[in-house]
């Protein structure tokens, strides 16, 4: 803050010092009074101004008011030299108010994005939260879905395994009929054929005793033969035509089957799906301990279901192979009545 300028009454009052000091006042001393301020134009009107004034009243002035006039340019003089300095430490002060109010603004501007910072990532974690959230949410959805289908699935598979079973027990039961029906058979024809055989040696032996004497009778004797030989050859027909029946109801059942088969490998293979998914839902711990032992058990169910299947065709197998064996005995057997 600047000083105001000088006034007639700071220069009165150095005048009147220098006076009462015993020298006499210039202009050059009255500045150096008052602390080198001040222009020499401003001291010199203000000189000749006091100058004039305390000639006209020099003889006229009492003491007394010269010394109030004195106390009071001093009491002036110390009060502006108090205003200026108050006025520069004011001017400081608010400098260095104004410095730490901008320290401050600085402050809490860096603050403040600091915070807003702290809010984008406070707002981006609870983004992130709740995605999470809906991921878990989906993910819960899904487990509910895949044990679902792994409980259908079982139940599908308990009422496969169920039908297989009734099959497998219907199948046995079919294939003990057709093999005692076809022994059954077959101990007829072999009972009928040594029946024939029998007969017909016992014929070709009374034909050589006597065939002299049925001479005449042999046009009779080979018109019977062909009728029994039509018959044969009918009988033979005949049972060739239950055979192909049967081997049409083999065919269906071994059809009957596959399809059994097939859809059983179908189960499997789902079954086999599921359990994959399982283990990964196990392997990313979202599946409990009992669905754990569920899975468990399917290894085992597969296993036993494979096992079965062997069995089962195994026994087909077999079965099959008597049963062509049969067949193939018997057409041995029919071609052997044809030549004879």
């Amino acid at each position: 803050m600047t000083r105001l300028g000088i006034t007639f009454e700071e220069v009165a009052l150095a005048a009147e010092q220098i006076t009462q000091e015993g020298e006499k006042p210039t202009i050059e001393k009255i500045r150096t009074n008052l602390g080198g301020t001040g222009s020499n134009s401003t001291i010199a009107k203000y000189f000749n101004e006091w100058k004039h004034q305390n000639a006209a009243h020099q003889d006229n002035q009492q003491p007394a008011v010269f010394s109030s006039n004195l106390v009071d340019f001093a009491l002036k003089r110390a009060w502006d030299q108090l205003n200026q300095e108050t006025a520069n430490k004011i001017e400081i002060i608010q400098k260095e108010a104004q410095e730490q109010i901008n320290t401050i603004k600085n402050t809490l501007l860096v603050t403040e994005n600091n915070f807003n910072k702290l809010r984008e990532d406070f707002n981006q974690l609870n983004e992130n939260l709740n995605q999470v959230s809906a991921e878990k949410e989906l993910v819960l959805l899904d487990l509910k879905s895949l044990r679902e289908e792994h409980r259908l699935l079982q139940e599908r598979y308990q009422a496969l395994d169920e039908k297989y079973t009734e099959m497998q027990h219907v199948n046995n039961q079919h294939i003990n009929h057709l093999i005692a029906a076809h022994n059954h058979e077959t101990a007829q024809i072999e009972e009928k054929s040594k029946q024939q055989s029998n007969d017909h040696e016992k014929f070709i032996s009374e034909m050589k005793t006597q065939y002299e004497a049925e001479r005449q009778q042999h046009v009779l004797l080979v018109d019977s033969l062909k009728v029994t030989n039509q018959q044969r050859t009918n009988s033979l027909k005949a049972l060739e035509n239950t055979l192909k029946e049967k081997e049409i109801k083999i065919i269906a059942l071994i059809t009957e089957n596959k399809f059994i088969i097939l859809e059983r490998d179908s189960v499997l293979a789902q079954l086999t799906q599921q359990e994959n998914q399982l283990k990964w839902m196990m392997d990313k711990s979202l599946i409990d301990s009992k669905v754990v032992d569920k899975i468990n058990t399917i290894p085992i169910m597969t296993n036993a279901l494979e096992k079965l299947d062997l069995n089962m065709n195994q026994i087909m197998s077999d079965k099959f192979k008597e049963m062509n064996d049969s067949i193939k005995q018997l057409r041995e057997l029919k071609v052997a009545v044809i030549d004879e």
